[in-house]
């Protein structure tokens, strides 16, 4: 699997690389469908699809080392001080420590969140298990409560995203390397 930040430098240099903007497109949308997992939209996988690329076409690269703009291509490392990558990735060397320490108190809150729902449903495949009695209305309720923790993970997902991009967004939390 492909981490953030992937992109592919085709043979006329030019770089394929997905945006937020570009996953939300109608395009984007349907290659989300087509990936297995919504973390799948980081990678060279996605891309290839987004632009109709072949596998042999480019080179597949990748960058997880965000302790300088230095270490990405110039137009990648402009496109993460514009926030062009919003929602897609959440990688510490953007953030100054004591940001990153206010994105983690955050995003432990909405863990906790998230583990209680996961642990409501737990209780409830539980009950279901150990009773026999109303169980298909017991399995309905179970599969609600399925449904509710794919929910609230898409929903944890997107809020601790936000959180973070929207620390990225102040200059003064960014790490001294990406100001």
């Amino acid at each position: 699997m492909c981490d953030f930040l992937s992109w592919i430098v085709m043979p006329s240099g030019k770089l394929a690389y997905l945006t937020a903007e570009a996953s939300a497109s109608k395009r984007g949308r349907v290659v989300e469908k087509i990936c297995v997992y919504a973390s799948d939209m980081v990678g060279h996988g996605a891309i290839r699809i987004f632009f109709d690329l072949g596998n042999q076409v480019g080179v597949n690269c990748e960058c997880t080392d965000f302790s300088s703009p230095q270490n990405f291509p110039v137009e990648l490392a402009n496109a993460v001080k514009a926030g062009k990558f919003r929602g897609m990735g959440c990688p510490k060397g953007l953030l100054s420590e004591m940001a990153w320490e206010r994105y983690l108190d955050i995003k432990y809150q909405k863990v906790k969140y998230f583990d209680a729902i996961v642990a409501s449903a737990e209780k409830e495949h539980c009950e279901i298990v150990a009773s026999e009695r109303n169980y298909i209305n017991k399995i309905c309720s179970a599969y609600t409560k399925v449904k509710d923790i794919k929910d609230a993970e898409y929903i944890y997902n997107i809020t601790i995203r936000n959180v973070f991009w929207n620390l990225f967004k102040d200059i003064e939390n960014r790490s001294r390397a990406w100001k």
